[in-house]
């Protein structure tokens, strides 16, 4: 009996467009438009609350399909979403224009959460998020988390 053949690894070249600014890399990733579905499982809470008798609640387990399907640091970055208001503020004649702009970004964080009712997983420590809009809106964010006890990110 034969040994079965194995293919030797193929190297890739490396993508050397001669650009060097991020502005005018484009790239081919697909975009999500929305965040998955939650999970419909249902939790039996009694059962929940039977364990947790004479417990400390920051003690309390809770289960993993109670949390939204997205780390915290993804959360962060979604108010950056409308930053574009940033720069029309800065842009802005009046006082009383460039604050309806600050104004409006600050509220737009709460633009999403009206149908949210669960929390984001925390992210562990070293955790990182990149959220790359240089094709569209010319930004890119990256979130790491840093430190655990105080959470910094």
């Amino acid at each position: 009996s034969a040994a079965p053949k194995v293919e030797p690894p193929t190297a890739v070249a490396p993508l050397d467009t001669g650009k060097s600014t991020l502005s005018t890399r484009t790239t081919s990733r697909k975009r999500r438009l929305r965040i998955p579905d939650k999970p419909n499982d249902k939790a039996n809470l009694w059962n929940i609350m039977k364990n947790c008798i004479g417990k400390e609640l920051s003690k309390i387990p809770m289960p993993v399909n109670f949390n939204e399907p997205i780390s915290f640091l993804q959360r962060l970055t979604e108010d950056m979403e409308y930053g574009d208001l940033l720069t029309r503020a800065a842009e802005c004649a009046t006082v009383e224009e460039s604050l309806t702009y600050l104004s409006a970004i600050a509220v737009s964080s709460y633009a999403t959460t009206s149908c949210r009712t669960s929390k984001p997983f925390n992210p562990l420590l070293g955790e990182t998020f990149e959220y790359d809009r240089t094709d569209d809106m010319g930004w890119r964010s990256f979130a790491e988390q840093v430190s655990h006890h105080p959470p910094v990110s």
